[in-house]
């Protein structure tokens, strides 16, 4: 498996991927109240937009990002970051 990925990075495939939260749209189809508990977990207090993973993607498809691979990156406005960061 190894061997694999290392054989892909070498011809300049790369893997990397966007964690995206919750997007505004989806949370439309969600109960109200689910989407008020996900809204006020983020410390931006609102759902996201498909503008808010844009430069992400556009970074990671570019060369500029050439050598980001094998990443996760997330888009969750600072859900994944411990509570006491934002509080």
């Amino acid at each position: 498996m190894i061997e694999e990925k290392l054989k892909k990075a070498e011809q300049d495939i790369k893997a990397a991927g966007v964690e995206v939260l919750v997007l505004k749209f989806l949370a439309s189809n969600y109960p109200e109240e689910l989407t008020q508990m996900i809204v006020n977990a983020t410390p931006m207090r609102r759902t996201a937009s498909v503008k808010d993973y844009v430069g992400i993607a556009v970074l990671l498809a570019s060369d500029e990002g050439s050598f980001i691979t094998g990443q996760t990156i997330s888009v969750d406005d600072g859900v994944s970051m411990p509570k006491q960061a934002y509080n």
